[in-house]
């Protein structure tokens, strides 16, 4: 083959995967923002219409149960983004290196996001788990 051939060939390559990569992180915020909602809304009709709920505790359970169940899915889901992302960042970057060295151009590998990166899923986590806790607490305390 042809250097300019290869040459296109991982210039295609190393921009699909780094628009999968940003899609992928628009679609994860509003899968996170939603999530969130969900949680709010619930509280927040409670007790801006002065909403009775069911005192009984089967009902209270599952409540805490289903929020749960919804922050675990939710969290899930996240993940797989998360890894998703990485596979994505993972190939664009070997795509861009293999350009580097047949342009023979020093690339700098180190990427300031992969510090960043171990902490976004546990950041996401936290809040999603934090808004299920208050929202339970909230629609089955007070």
């Amino acid at each position: 083959m042809q250097p300019e051939t290869i040459l296109a060939g991982l210039k295609h390559l190393s921009s699909i995967h780094r628009g999968q990569f940003d899609e992928r992180r628009k679609y994860e915020w509003k899968v996170l923002l939603s999530t969130l909602s969900f949680y709010v809304l619930p509280a927040f009709a409670k007790f801006s219409n002065n909403i009775k709920l069911p005192e009984g505790q089967i009902f209270k359970s599952a409540i805490w149960i289903f929020f749960l169940f919804l922050a675990i899915a939710a969290i899930n889901y996240l993940r797989k983004f998360h890894k998703a992302n990485d596979e994505n960042k993972s190939r664009a970057q070997k795509a861009e290196e293999a350009i580097a060295k047949l342009i023979n151009f020093e690339l700098d590998t180190e990427s300031k996001t992969d510090k960043m990166k171990q902490w976004s899923l546990l950041w996401q986590s936290t809040i999603i788990l934090l808004f299920a806790f208050s929202s339970a607490l909230l629609l089955t305390v007070f």
